[in-house]
Parts: C-alpha cells; sequence; structure tokens
C-alpha cells in the first residue's frame, strides 16, 4: 500500500505546486511600502532628550534648574578666549558646548543627586585631585598630572562640570592648567 501512496503524493504535489507557487509573486492591489518616520532609517529608536537652544538662560529655564552661569564669549583664560555654539538642554539638565581655545569645552549643570558626576563623562583618567576655587572644592581629573580634563564640583542644589576634549583626536591627552579650571569654575558661580 505504501508503494500506491507514493506516485499518488508526488502526482499532487505536482498539480498543486505550480498553482501554489504562480501565486507567489501576485497581490491584490499593488501597495506602496510605508515611510519610515522622518530622519529615521526605519527602525524606531528612543527621542531624543536634548533641546537646543541658544543662550545658558534658555538652557536653565528649559532644564528646571533656575540659572546656568557660564564664562562670557571671549572671557580670556591661559588656554585662549571661551567661545559659545549652543546651549542643549534636557530634564533637570542645562550644557554649553563650545571651546576655550582650540579646545572643545563642554559645561554642565544639573540638579544636585548626592553629588552626582554630571560630566557624561566615564573615561578613567590617571590622575585625581582637588583643587580649591573661591571655598568650593573641585574634583579635577587628567591623564597629565595638573592638567585638568574633567572637573565637577557642588554648589547650593546643583552638581556642575566641565570637561575638555581634543576636536581633531578624542583620545588626545589635553588639559587645563590650574588658573584656567580656576576661572572656568569661578564664572560659574
Amino acid at each position: 500500500m505504501k508503494k500506491n501512496v507514493l506516485p499518488a503524493l508526488a502526482l499532487a504535489l505536482a498539480l498543486i505546486l505550480p498553482a501554489a507557487l504562480a501565486g507567489c509573486g501576485k497581490s491584490a492591489a499593488p501597495s506602496e511600502p510605508e515611510p519610515a518616520p522622518e530622519g529615521e532609517a526605519g527602525f524606531v529608536s528612543m527621542a531624543n532628550p536634548w533641546t537646543e537652544t541658544d543662550s545658558p538662560e534658555a538652557a536653565a529655564e528649559g532644564a528646571g534648574v533656575g540659572y546656568f552661569t557660564v564664562p562670557e564669549e571671549g572671557f580670556m583664560t591661559s588656554a585662549g578666549p571661551v567661545s559659545w555654539e549652543v546651549f542643549p538642554c534636557m530634564k533637570g539638565l542645562a550644557q554649553a558646548n563650545g571651546h576655550v581655545g582650540a579646545t572643545e569645552l563642554i559645561m554642565r549643570k544639573g540638579l544636585r543627586q548626592d553629588g552626582e558626576d554630571v560630566s557624561g563623562d566615564y573615561s578613567e583618567y590617571k590622575y585625581a585631585w582637588t583643587q580649591t576655587v573661591g571655598g568650593t572644592e573641585v574634583r579635577c581629573f587628567g591623564n597629565t598630572e595638573g592638567r585638568t580634563e574633567r572637573a565637577l564640583w557642588l554648589s547650593d542644589n546643583f552638581s556642575y562640570s566641565f570637561l575638555v576634549r581634543d576636536l581633531d583626536d578624542e583620545s588626545a591627552s589635553v588639559g587645563l592648567d590650574a588658573d584656567t579650571t580656576a576661572a572656568l569654575v569661578g564664572a560659574t558661580e
């Protein structure tokens, strides 16, 4: 009986398979693929929490941190003048993106939560030390002794930070001397 089933099965497949394959490429009505949401390549991602503003005051307001004082445009340091490009913010965090001389500078102010590091920098540094600026203890980090690449400090109910990076090579060791560190920290008080 098994011998009789195989030829019948083969015949049924021979008749059904071409009909099934013929229908694979056809559809009732051609449809356009749905476009991906603007700015995305067909995948869903989290919304960008940052909003760009044009002033430290607007960034502070958007972040809900009261005020955000940064060195004035052109403020002269031993590393060169300070310049600003944009002031992004998100809930609880105001930021200023710019330069000190030829080095990228990012300053932040966030709501103080147990001395939280608001710098967003998770790099390991060879050196860590403290520097006092106008009665404020500043924790400094850098890969060259005495040259600050990341600084953290607390004032009132807020955490502050600045971060400097080489514009062309983020892994390059840059850093600001103690006077420039003090000038930047002092300008935020």
